[in-house]
């Protein structure tokens, strides 16, 4: 059993429930509408511009991916926003230290 928040009270009630125990607003809409968002375009999009970066023009899919991220937190998809935030930054911080070790590894 899963714990959701009413839209109407905001107390927080199952996600079994028909009503609101608190306040007796009808449930079902609420729940469609949390399936209804999650894995959405936006979410799938920020994956592979994430992981893409590890292997291909890691700057652009880099900042792409942490773009999408926040735009994934901000819509409410908090879990798969933060972690296309983490694998874009992470990314991006391998991209830069190599470039910093090959630049004085071979140019000095």
């Amino acid at each position: 059993m899963a714990l959701i928040y009413c839209k109407d009270c905001g107390q927080q009630i199952s996600d079994k429930a028909t009503n609101c125990p608190h306040c007796g607003a009808p449930i079902a809409d609420n729940k469609q509408q949390i399936v209804g968002n999650s894995n959405g375009f936006a979410v799938k999009l920020g994956y592979v511009f994430s992981f893409s970066s590890f292997f291909i023009f890691p700057l652009i899919f880099g900042l792409t991916g942490f773009i999408l991220g926040v735009v994934n937190v901000i819509k409410k998809e908090d879990l798969h926003g933060w972690v296309q935030i983490a694998l874009s930054i992470f990314s991006l911080v391998i991209e830069f230290s190599d470039a910093f070790y090959f630049d004085e590894l071979y140019w000095f």
